[in-house]
């Protein structure tokens, strides 16, 4: 005898056997038959739970030999716990089939237009999705945000937030171009595990949010152009992870795509022992920041490059103890104005303002402002510290 629950099971095999109550196919069923048939028949079987049901379910097995060894029947009988994980809708994207334009005039996709593109998950909630973007013929540009000119994007959201990129979005024609461009849209629920090279998820965001992770913990971000559309938060349950980008001269560029108070590209949040390595980072307010509430000490900021900034590359502000910020390039633009939509220029370079911090080795330039910051409260000094910017100044305040 079989019997399950919440749902229905449905053997592989029913030759040789012979149904004594229910049926193959209902949440229980007691039929007899020889070995050879009955083990054929549970092999393979199906279990299917019922529309909507989430949470621990049953299968329960019981068996008779009715004697047939000789001697009086014997029984035996096991139970298998079962769960039941909410099931994941996929995620879909709906855009027109054709549009017409003008050679030299950008197409627009907008509700107004009835040309709009649109992306939808019944069941991510506020949870981020990932999308990707490609035309030929031609360049993207968001209405909001980064995205300028680009053949090619990457970025990740909630739904909300991707269709307010979407909502806007311009595509302009190459240089004397005329006949058909193609725009692929693919959409990811980051229904990956994110725990192996072959099952990527598309954001650090996500996959942060996914696991709690500490010390001894990698994540490899890849190749690639991120443009987020929240920060990328860490926070006290990733206490110890390292976060490293790809090694050599490729590159794996962080972009907020927003300079507007409370943008940041990597903001940090209680979370102590932290590395962040070999990263680009860009588009923020700052780049990398931890708030004087933070308290994340023992950070480790290293050979990342960070650049084009609204004020500051890498900002840790007070309480953000023990700092390691070492063989960084941070730089701005040379034109303090905002020209062609681009970010204004990134005044200042790094801004440490933890106890017992070292700062060294790093390369900053062509900032508005001040390249190195250090202000911090020691116990005792026996030298001064030492402090080197390719260009612009150096400002340090350690008051005994």
């Amino acid at each position: 005898m079989l019997s399950s629950g919440p749902g229905t099971l449905t053997l592989s095999n029913t030759s040789g056997l012979e149904f004594l109550d229910g049926s193959n196919g209902w949440s229980w069923m007691v039929f007899h038959g020889n070995l050879t048939d009955v083990n054929a028949a549970l092999d393979r079987i199906v279990f299917q739970p019922d529309v909507g049901s989430t949470g621990w379910g049953y299968l329960a097995v019981y068996a008779d030999d009715l004697g047939h060894s000789g001697g009086p029947a014997q029984q035996s009988d096991f139970y298998v716990e079962l769960y039941i994980g909410e099931w994941n809708y996929p995620p879909g994207v709906s855009a027109p089939v054709q549009v017409y334009g003008t050679a030299g005039v950008p197409i627009r996709f907008s509700t107004a237009a009835g040309t709009e593109i649109r992306v939808s998950d019944p069941d991510a909630g506020d949870e981020p999705i990932a999308m990707s973007l490609q035309c030929d013929g031609g360049t993207l540009t968001f209405s909001e945000g980064d995205g300028e000119a680009d053949s090619r994007m990457a970025l990740e959201g909630s739904v909300s937030a991707i269709n307010a990129a979407l909502e806007g979005m311009l595509f302009r024609s190459a240089f004397q171009f005329s006949g058909w461009a193609y725009l692929h849209a693919y959409v990811n629920d980051l229904g990956h595990t994110g725990k192996s090279p072959s099952e990527p998820m598309a954001s650090l965001f996500a996959l942060l949010a996914a696991y709690d992770l500490g010390p001894g913990d990698v994540v490899y971000v890849d190749t690639g152009h991120y443009q987020l559309l929240r920060n990328t938060l860490i926070t006290q349950n990733d206490s110890g992870v390292r976060i490293q980008g790809p090694p050599g001269d490729a590159v794996a560029l962080v972009d907020r795509g927003n300079t507007a108070s409370g943008c940041y590209a990597i903001e940090l949040v209680n979370a102590d022992n932290v590395t962040i390595d070999r990263l680009h980072v860009t588009g923020a307010l700052y780049g990398i920041y931890a708030a004087g509430s933070s308290d994340s000490d023992g950070v480790t900021i290293s050979n990342c490059t960070v650049f084009n900034n609204l004020d500051t590359g890498i900002l840790l502000d007070v309480g953000n103890d023990a700092a390691r910020i070492s063989g960084n390039v941070v730089y701005g633009s040379r034109s303090e104005a905002w020209v062609d939509d681009s970010y204004d220029n990134q005044p200042n370079g790094i801004r440490a303002r933890g106890n017992d911090s070292i700062i060294t080795g790093n390369t900053v330039y062509d900032g508005a402002g001040t390249g190195i910051s250090i202000r911090a409260r020691v116990s005792q000094r026996t030298s001064a510290p030492a402090v080197r910017a390719a260009t612009g100044s150096a400002s340090v305040a350690t008051p005994c």
